[in-house]
């Protein structure tokens, strides 16, 4: 039986992932060239492959879940979580690289 509330809350995150995505590529390239241009080379394409995860999601719900689709499901999501992850981690290291002004 198909649940229409669940196929229609994965749609709607998949629309916001990809707007979320599409922001964050008009904001990586304010800082083409800055120290923050790697962290937002990671981050932004991020929200694209939530958005792969939720397609692979509204595809379980309507031709069943197998095997393959749920660890696809899984996979995609964990890649999500640790491109933005690792994309923060950059933002601190850029954040944090530069030099201390201060008393001495």
């Amino acid at each position: 039986m198909t649940d229409y509330a669940d196929i229609s809350i994965d749609i709607l995150t998949a629309a916001l992932a990809v707007g979320t995505g599409l922001f964050a590529y008009m904001v990586r390239n304010r800082f083409r060239g800055g120290p923050f241009w790697n962290p937002w080379q990671v981050i932004a394409p991020s929200p694209f492959v939530l958005a792969a995860a939720e397609a692979n999601h509204i595809y379980e719900d309507f031709d069943g879940s197998t095997m393959l689709a749920t660890w696809l499901h899984a996979i995609l999501e964990a890649g999500f979580v640790l491109m933005l992850f690792y994309g923060f981690y950059l933002f601190y290291r850029a954040w944090d690289s530069a030099p201390e002004e201060g008393p001495q």
